[in-house]
């Protein structure tokens, strides 16, 4: 990553230079150590005069430059055009600032040196020319500015101690590579209005380092290149210990890989309150916390549109996004709304999660990452993009929140080899395929407690458990709505425990319970109750499948040959007990009770 080239040497013998009269050889320049010098109209035009010859305007000690309409340039290598160290201070309004030579800042302060820019322009054209540098407790101000750097940085605070403030001032860069706003080993920026625009791939603000950071206000921050495959591109970046605060802030990025928000390592932090983040590109996250990184947003909104462009990605072991309202929502393949991988985490409060892609869904967690959702709204409309979506030990939590999906194979809540956790949670699907409840795998389990499960698909389960998954449903309202969408299914393994809650199904063929290949279902003080043509209340099939219900009603209404209350067949055994009662109102021909081709 490249950084700022450290002050160079000739700052520090300038005061050795510094006499009451300007020498012969420098008549264009100015030197001010101890007086107060008004200098409007003027120009300072150093030439190609390299180091200490080639600076136009300099004030050290108590020296004072105050000007309006000024005109301040050179052409030479290592030059610092308009310099404030050691005390002294330099105020200019409606002026032009230029540094056109290789490695020449435009305009610095340093050591408590002070410079205010009002309704100015700065330029920095050469290779590693700096627009505006703040350094070693230097102060630089901008108001209603405009400072640009070709190849470097527009604006930097380096250093302990070292500030720089912008008013409703533009700050722009066009190489790959540097921040065009950047604070650095303690430096701090402080921006209220204006815009920030990075045209290289880089960050168009970073903060770099402890104690370095960057606080902005009703600022306009957008990226518009793609990335350079590093941390340092994109909108709005913290590293190393680094802190970015925004309020109010757009933040947005149209290339590659170019995510908006982004802190990066231990103790870096990014914080946003009421700012808009939108990216366009693939890859492009809203928000990216890594290796430690943290963000935290506040009723702040992020969009993203290309694929794998997470809305929310906390990776590695230490590293969070937490959201508090506000929205997120994404709109291409591959994109999940908010997801933690590694041992990284989410919290979305109060959130409103969207997502419009194939394979999107709404929340996921895996490699143990861990994932929290409390009093939020997820939906998600592509196919198999499920509402929370849990992979290999990764873990989830969904509290007081609703889950919608639309999308065909689209579940509510899908835990693949890790845990989902429910309460007080409303879920419901409108896809073929797309179960309310699904767990696989012997780690992928489901607790539910204190939920209502709606699906309307074909055939469109409210709870599956497969493949070794175990689903645990306590004081649960569960209901479907489509032929073929049993309420309750366990197959090849998998696990249903159903405690003091509800089934219904009303669709043709669809049964209360199925249960085959190994399956297993427990029941206790619950009801199933189905009136589709052709559905049977607990179908059991197969060997090594398993039914046991205490305290269980069973209600059949739906006419056809398969309205039966209970079947049992192919290997299976069922046990009722304990007060359970099964009851069959249809008229068909079948329509038993009790129905066994096997064992009871």
């Amino acid at each position: 990553m490249k950084q700022a080239p450290r002050i160079r040497p000739l700052v520090l013998s300038v005061q050795l230079a510094l006499t009451a009269f300007v020498p012969a050889a420098y008549a264009s320049q100015i030197l001010e150590d101890s007086g107060h010098t008004i200098v409007d109209g003027r120009e300072f035009d150093t030439g190609t005069e390299t180091r200490l010859a080639g600076i136009a305007m300099l004030a050290s000690g108590s020296g004072q430059l105050k000007g309006e309409n000024v005109t301040a340039r050179s052409g030479g290598e290592l030059v610092t055009t308009v310099t404030a160290l050691q005390g002294g201070q330099i105020e200019l309004s409606q002026s032009n600032v230029w540094a056109t030579g290789q490695g020449s800042w435009s305009v610095v302060a340093y050591d408590a040196g002070r410079v205010t820019l009002v309704d100015s322009l700065i330029e920095a054209s050469g290779g590693e020319g700096h627009a505006v540098v703040a350094q070693k407790g230097g102060i630089a101000s901008l108001d209603g500015s405009r400072a640009h750097s070709a190849l470097g940085i527009a604006a930097l605070a380096m250093g302990t101690g070292s500030t720089l403030t912008a008013s409703d001032t533009d700050f722009a860069n066009d190489v790959d590579g540097y921040a065009t706003v950047s604070a650095l080993d303690g430096g701090q920026v402080s921006l209220a209005g204006g815009t920030v625009a990075a045209l290289g791939a880089a960050a168009a603000v970073m903060a770099e380092g402890e104690a370095s950071s960057v606080a902005a206000q009703r600022t306009i921050i957008k990226s518009t290149a793609n990335s350079s495959g590093t941390a340092t591109s994109g909108g709005a970046v913290a590293l190393g210990g680094g802190k970015v605060k925004l309020d109010g802030v757009a933040v947005s990025t149209e290339g590659t890989d170019a995510s908006a928000l982004v802190a990066q390592g231990a103790g870096s932090r990014l914080d946003a309150i009421d700012s808009q983040v939108d990216t366009s590109g693939a890859g492009s996250m809203g928000a990216d916390a890594r290796n430690g990184g943290t963000i935290a947003l506040q009723d702040t909104n992020v969009h993203t549109t290309g694929g794998d462009a997470v809305g929310g990605c906390a990776y590695g072991v230490g590293s969070s996004v937490t959201t508090k309202g506000g929205s997120i929502t994404t709109a291409g393949p591959s994109t999940y709304g908010a997801s933690a991988y590694n041992e990284g985490s989410v919290l979305l409060d109060g959130t409103a999660v969207t997502t419009q892609g194939a394979y999107s869904s709404a929340v996921a967690a895996g490699g143990g990452g861990t994932a929290v959702v409390q009093s939020a709204v997820l939906a998600t409309t592509g196919e198999y993009a499920d509402g929370v979506a849990v992979y290999s030990t990764g873990k989830a939590e969904a509290t007081d929140s609703k889950i919608t999906t639309s999308g065909a194979n689209a579940y509510g809540v899908y835990a693949d080899g890790g845990p989902a956790l429910l309460s007080n949670t409303s879920i419901e699907t409108a896809g073929d395929y797309a179960a309310g409840l699904g767990a696989s795998r012997a780690e992928g389990r489901i607790e539910a407690t204190d939920n209502t499960v709606n699906t309307h698909g074909i055939p469109a389960y409210a709870a599956h458990a497969y493949d070794e998954g175990v689903v645990t449903i306590d004081k649960s309202q569960l209901a479907t709505h489509g032929e073929y969408a049993h309420g309750l299914i366990a197959t090849d393994g998998g696990s249903l425990r159903i405690a003091d809650s509800s089934v219904t199904t009303d669709g043709a063929m669809a049964h209360g319970g199925m249960v085959s290949w190994g399956g297993q279902l427990h029941m206790s003080d619950s009801g199933i109750t189905v009136s589709g043509d052709d559905a049977a209340g607990i179908i059991a099939s197969g060997p090594e499948a398993r039914v046991g219900a205490g305290r269980t009603t069973v209600l059949v209404s739906g006419e056809g040959d398969a309205a039966v209350g209970v079947m049992v067949m192919s290997g299976a055994t069922a046990r009722l007990a304990d007060g359970s009662s099964v009851t069959v109102e249809g008229s068909g021909r079948y329509n038993h009770a009790v129905a066994v081709r096997s064992t009871l």
